[in-house]
């Protein structure tokens, strides 16, 4: 679940700075493939806890936990993988791609590039999510507009989770009264 999700609320909110730098990018950038990293909970590792002077970043699915100088945990019998960068999610269709089947994975995708004369926000329009409710975004590249698209999904999929979760809660109860 993303760091802006807020458990008794019945609608998450769309992590509006990161879509803000999104729609305002002309093209993509290392900077703001940290920001999306983090926001879906890749980890970065400072430099002080690594041999290198640049630090790194570890994947959600490889992330263990922290010890207690804050230093990552590492799995030594698998052994954890730790990259340099955080994916080029804003500069690679294929780094977006992968990164829509992490969030939603399933989920539908589409990415057309606007004739100029219908361009007006951004050259470029995309969609993501599950059969019959896709998010929609435009941006100035495929990645950022699909960027945009993602980050709409996952808030309206955690946002129809707490709504079911809310349900579900309010007909327990509703059975619990009612049986007594």
């Amino acid at each position: 679940m993303s760091q802006d999700h807020q458990g008794s609320s019945a609608k998450t909110p769309i992590p509006t700075e990161i879509v803000a730098r999104l729609e305002a990018a002309s093209v993509g950038s290392r900077e703001i493939d940290g920001l999306l990293a983090r926001h879906f909970c890749w980890h970065r590792v400072e430099p002080r806890h690594m041999r290198g002077s640049a630090g790194g970043w570890i994947a959600p699915e490889d992330f263990i936990g922290l010890n207690g100088d804050g230093s990552p945990k590492l799995d030594g019998l698998h052994g954890t993988s730790i990259y340099r960068d955080p994916p080029r999610l804003t500069q690679s269709i294929d780094a977006a791609l992968a990164l829509a089947d992490r969030v939603l994975p399933g989920g539908y995708w589409r990415v057309h590039r606007l004739p100029p004369l219908e361009a007006v926000y951004a050259p470029y329009w995309a969609t993501f999510g599950p059969a019959g409710g896709q998010e929609a975004a435009t941006g100035n590249t495929a990645p950022l507009a699909l960027c945009i698209a993602i980050l709409k999904a996952r808030t309206a999929a955690e946002a129809d989770a707490v709504g079911r979760s809310e349900a579900t809660a309010q007909n327990t109860t509703a059975n619990s009264e009612g049986g007594e």
